[in-house]
């Protein structure tokens, strides 16, 4: 599928996605974005994705 590494400068979270090839990425969007809606519950979320390429 891909990985994951995150950063977390002052009140944001950045969550990249790297895949080889676009159906793990898309996957992997997917995961990202149900994990942050579960575990941020009392947080405000708004997820951007966003093209390197």
């Amino acid at each position: 599928m891909g990985t994951a590494p995150l950063a977390a400068p002052p009140d944001t979270l950045v969550l990249r996605g790297d895949s080889p090839d676009m159906v793990g990425l898309t996957r992997l969007e997917g995961v990202m974005a149900s994990h942050l809606v579960r575990f941020a519950l009392r947080e405000e979320r708004k997820i951007d994705w966003t093209s390197a390429g």
